[in-house]
């Protein structure tokens, strides 16, 4: 049997060495240049969009994109340029696009008759809301006898608001404010480290970029309310404790919806990653602190007005909601409320009227 083996074996070697004496026929890459027809249309500014194909070359002069007609992206300023990919960074565009790509200076068809291609270009990344209506609740707690958390009193919210299910992240921020003030600086991950005024001003360029009609109008430093305007907000302080609804009574359900000091290794984590509340919001409690539009008083619950409470009308510091990533379960409950402090984990939720 071992002198069969060994026979095998030098014929193999025989034939390996033979093979070795002639060239093989060379591989020759041909074919037709062509494009893809795109499958998602969709895209956004700054995203990274690709168009798949064969033969498309390489980074050279007469390679090229060209939008609308008008935008010319040469192939030396793409992320990618390969013979079967093309990548680079959405520019500002008009919400109805066209591209097509050239290659060695010839316009690439994707089927028999047609180059162009049609695109949707939205002026950020989009994020799902939820519509939650009017109701009325009882505000405050005197479970761990917190002044500013007394009386418990019954608030009536005559709007239906539509809520972000998430807070809003580092992605959609740096669109939209040119900026990203957050420590650890990952798209998925919360924004934070945002001051109250520069989440006023997202609320307003965001409304503008919807058509909306802006919340705030600011005269110098100060800043004024239309509460009756349509554009994306911040929550009022008495809306943010009704749609952060969450029944918690123990720290292992905790665990579920917040990330908190017991879970969270004291950073941030990925938006809506756990269990979401009952209207369907994520992390209302834990991972960053949320901004409220109202002054802080302490003995604010003793005087509000009962319908649709927008808060003190002056004031020094701003409410925030919900804890962070860093605190314990006494302050991550849905009744806790303190004023800004130097905490850099502060970000932010918006709303607009229904």
């Amino acid at each position: 049997m071992y002198n069969i083996i060994k026979i095998l074996l030098t014929i193999t070697a025989i034939c390996v060495i033979l093979a070795g004496c002639y060239e093989s026929d060379p591989i020759i890459i041909g074919g037709s240049t062509r494009v893809f027809k795109l499958q998602d249309t969709t895209t956004f500014y700054s995203d990274t969009f690709t168009l798949y194909g064969e033969n498309l070359g390489s980074i050279t002069d007469s390679n090229y994109l060209v939008i609308n007609d008008n935008v010319k992206i040469a192939s030396v300023d793409c992320i990618n340029w390969t013979q079967s990919k093309i990548q680079f960074i959405v520019p500002s565009l008009p919400l109805q696009s066209t591209i097509y790509v050239v290659v060695d200076g010839k316009k690439i068809y994707y089927d028999a008759q047609n180059y162009y291609q049609n695109i949707v270009v939205y002026p950020y990344p989009k994020f799902d809301y939820v519509l939650i209506p009017a109701g009325s609740f009882d505000m405050g707690s005197d479970d761990f006898g917190i002044v500013n958390e007394q009386p418990i009193h019954n608030i009536m919210l005559t709007k239906d608001i539509y809520v972000s299910t998430c807070e809003v992240n580092q992605r959609l921020y740096s669109v939209i404010n040119k900026e990203n003030p957050s420590t650890i600086k990952y798209n998925d991950y919360p924004v934070y480290n945002v001051s109250w005024f520069d989440a006023i001003l997202f609320c307003n360029k965001l409304s503008i970029l919807d058509d909306l009609q802006p919340v705030y109008e600011i005269i110098d430093s100060a800043v004024y309310f239309e509460t009756d305007a349509n554009g994306w907000r911040l929550p009022t302080e008495a809306e943010w404790e009704y749609f952060a609804n969450i029944s918690i009574d123990n720290e292992k359900k905790l665990l579920e919806y917040a990330w908190f000091y017991t879970n969270s290794a004291l950073n941030p984590h990925n938006i809506g990653k756990l269990k979401a509340n009952k209207y369907g919001l994520y992390d209302v409690l834990g991972n960053v602190w949320e901004w409220c539009w109202d002054y802080y008083r302490e003995d604010y619950y003793s005087i509000t007005p009962l319908v649709n409470p927008t808060g003190p009308l002056t004031g020094t510091d701003r409410i925030i909601r919900g804890g962070s990533c860093d605190d314990g379960k006494i302050i991550v409950r849905k009744e806790y409320r303190t004023k800004n402090k130097s905490n850099e984990k502060i970000g932010f939720r918006i709303v607009r009227n229904s």
